[in-house]
């Protein structure tokens, strides 16, 4: 078989090379980045309705910090949800208060969120890591540990709920991050605080690189 299909390609002609001087194929666009894209969009909308105190460069910095922690596609679909809502609220004279600015986060958030299915993996990583501290540090026993587990991977609170999806779309590297954090970090002594989670937290997800 391999001689056959060996003859048959000795039998083909050789391609002729391409005519010297012609005109170059053009060269390939990079990917477009429809997140960082996003960014440049909503700060442009939020300078011209004037809506934040804030400076263009704060905006595309913390949209930028958004990209950067939460999976591809997040920010864009919060983008093409929210900037609508921000130029209908200019056009009627501004007035979109700190209020009426919290819900259009909230709804635009459920709408971007809502593509992206469960990460079993990340919630996973981020409830065993609060909940192996509490056994670890605080004694819970396996009975307290897997009751913890069922309280935050099944949360009943409207607000639980909108932070445990908000896993589902936070990038991969930033779960594991937090649970390496929380597990790293050491009991706190019997009269104090144990503000490991809320530190790792704020470290890993909220700031950070990833």
């Amino acid at each position: 078989m391999l001689l056959a299909a060996s003859s048959v390609l000795a039998a083909c002609p050789s391609p002729r090379p391409a005519p010297s001087g012609g005109a170059a194929p053009p060269a390939a666009k990079p990917p477009v980045d429809e997140d960082r894209e996003a960014c440049v969009r909503l700060c442009a909308h939020e300078r011209a309705c004037g809506a934040v105190q804030t400076s263009e460069t704060t905006c595309q910095e913390t949209c930028e910090a958004d990209v950067r922690r939460m999976k591809p596609g997040f920010v864009a679909a919060f983008v093409r949800c929210f900037v609508p809502e921000l130029d209908r609220r200019c056009g009627d004279g501004g007035a979109f208060g700190e209020t009426d600015r919290e819900a259009a986060h909230d709804r635009c958030f459920d709408a971007a969120v809502s593509a992206f299915p469960r990460d079993d993996a990340s919630q996973r990583d981020m409830a065993e890591a609060v909940c192996d501290r509490g056994d670890r540090c605080q004694g819970l026993g396996k009975v307290g540990r897997d009751a913890c587990l069922q309280a935050t991977l099944d949360p009943q609170e409207p607000e639980v709920k909108r932070g445990q999806r908000l896993v589902d779309a936070l990038r991969r590297a930033r779960a594991q991050a937090f649970r390496a954090c929380v597990d790293q970090a050491p009991c706190p002594a019997l009269d104090h605080h144990d503000d490991a989670v809320d530190d790792c937290y704020r470290k890993t997800i909220a700031g950070g690189a990833g």
